[in-house]
């Protein structure tokens, strides 16, 4: 693992050093390169979606599909509240942390630092007590249900703050090892309760997951004030971000809760289509998480050059490999069902599976475009906003005019047109404002998803055995990687050099 290389005996007292309690002093320097930083970013992103696809795996297993149905839509409703404020704070102190670091200003970075935990931590509370109200109807659960959806709120509004705060602070590797321990820790709990047929406990060993993260990376408390100035301009990024989060990756949340009310009979093969779906939707968070600081850093250095080049390779990388793996992963949805959900009652799942993986996709590949215009100016940043908001309306939109008919196929289908909606100003704002030559590498992506889509209805309509699913997946990544062979190389070769 990048950060932790050496002798056994010094790799074992440093990852010993950062998963110590407490955090380490603040520095204006990161000891890993970005490309190592995408690396354990991308890591630390699959371990948090394990947890999640474990859950729906062993639930299924144990109880299940109605049970997944109730504990996936428990889930996503902690998740989707969590956004209504501290998810945005969260962004907001890893750029505002990074950009006081790029700029060698260590006091300012404790301040913001300060400022911003005591938002999340005020805003998480109240949040967690309106999830004791809306989640008995949502959800059609009793109060204890509620309280345990409550409790997870409140610790994932901690984990999200302390896991922004060490990206902001260049300690990657740290808040890598923190998700590896609390995934470990979480699934461990969870066997735990499934063994002991606790199912009304189920929620718990996630919420100590999260908890424990939060507590072990908790920053020191400060009483100093940002400046007007500085207040007013995180505030306003906090705005635009919660808009952002809520019409983003609130529209995958919310989807489980509205196929949950929707759909009860069927959210259970929702969630496993979900559970598949979710940890692709991590890699553009990953990317993200390490591609943002490093944009707000660069613009801190006045280095707007980097960022652009930073902006246009990764978003040709991302069209190169996500429509690889993301179309072989549709073409196989009916594989991955039978494979991981081998219970009667899931088989609708395959139908469902694919759109979602269409949307991802689309939402991963705009990634760099929707970071780069997010830390260009506060014009530009609402401009993102703006379409996420049309996003989220569209499938809203969609669900309560489809859904009470259509049920989970319509919910997703309301997932996918939101993601496309959401995506076209952040990528036609980078197009036009950097000079970007993008018009072959989205030309080739169209057709890329269209053939992938293709193939995918013939070999779920077919209901293809799995050799034949597996031949046609091969014979698409191959095609696809001939069409888009110049990029392929420099994806390739990004990767080679970090």
């Amino acid at each position: 693992m990048p950060g932790v290389s050496g002798p056994p005996e010094a790799r074992g007292r440093r990852i010993a050093g950062h998963l110590r309690p407490g955090l380490p002093p603040m520095t204006t320097g990161s000891p890993e390169s970005l490309g190592s930083q995408v690396a354990l970013s991308t890591l630390g992103m699959v371990l948090a979606g394990a947890v999640r696809f474990g859950y729906t795996v062993l639930v299924g297993l144990a109880f299940g599909k109605v049970m997944v149905g109730q504990v996936n839509s428990g889930i996503s409703l902690a998740l989707f509240v969590c956004l209504l404020y501290p998810a945005a704070a969260a962004m907001a102190v890893t750029k505002f942390l990074a950009r006081a670091r790029g700029a060698g200003d260590l006091d300012q970075a404790q301040v913001v630092t300060a400022y911003l935990l005591r938002l999340t931590y005020l805003t998480g509370g109240g949040l967690a007590a309106l999830t004791l109200f809306i989640a008995p109807g949502l959800l059609h659960v009793g109060f204890w249900d509620a309280v345990s959806v409550a409790a997870l709120v409140m610790a994932n509004c901690g984990y999200l703050f302390a896991r922004s705060l060490l990206f902001g602070a260049g300690r990657v590797t740290r808040a890598t090892l923190w998700d590896l321990a609390a995934s470990a820790l979480s699934l461990l709990l969870l066997v735990v309760v499934i063994v002991s047929d606790l199912s009304s406990l189920l929620l718990l060993p996630l919420t100590a997951g999260y908890a424990v993260y939060a507590l072990a990376n908790l920053p020191r408390r400060g009483s100093a004030r940002p400046a007007a100035g500085l207040r007013a301009e995180m505030r306003s990024f906090v705005h635009i971000s919660l808009v952002n989060s809520l019409a983003t990756s609130g529209v995958l949340q919310l989807a489980m809760v509205a196929a949950q009310y929707f759909d009860p009979a069927q959210a259970g093969s929702f969630a496993a289509a979900l559970a598949l779906a979710t940890p692709a939707s991590l890699v553009s968070r990953s990317i993200g998480s390490v591609l943002f600081p490093s944009l707000a850093a660069a613009r801190g250095r006045g280095d707007a050059h980097r960022a652009r080049q930073q902006v246009d390779l990764v978003t040709r990388a991302l069209i190169v490999a996500g429509t690889a793996v993301f179309g072989t992963l549709m073409i196989v949805s009916g594989l991955l069902i039978r494979l991981f959900f081998p219970r009667p009652g899931f088989d609708t799942a395959a139908t469902v599976l694919p759109i979602l993986l269409a949307a991802v996709l689309v939402q991963n590949v705009v990634v760099a475009a929707s970071n780069m215009q997010l830390i260009r100016t506060q014009a530009a940043a609402r401009g993102v906003m703006v379409g996420s908001l049309a996003g989220a309306v569209t499938a809203v939109v969609a669900w309560a005019v489809f859904a009470p008919a259509g049920g989970q196929l319509a919910v997703a289908w309301g997932f996918a047109a939101s993601a496309v909606v959401a995506s076209l100003l952040p990528v036609l704002g980078v197009w036009r404002l950097d000079h970007m030559s993008w018009t072959a590498p989205f030309l080739r992506f169209a057709v890329g998803l269209a053939v992938a889509s293709v193939l995918t209805a013939w070999t779920v309509g077919q209901q293809s055995s799995a050799p034949v699913q597996v031949a046609v997946a091969l014979a698409f990544v191959v095609g696809w990687l001939l069409l888009a062979w110049n990029d392929t190389r420099a994806t390739v070769a990004l990767v080679a050099h970090r």
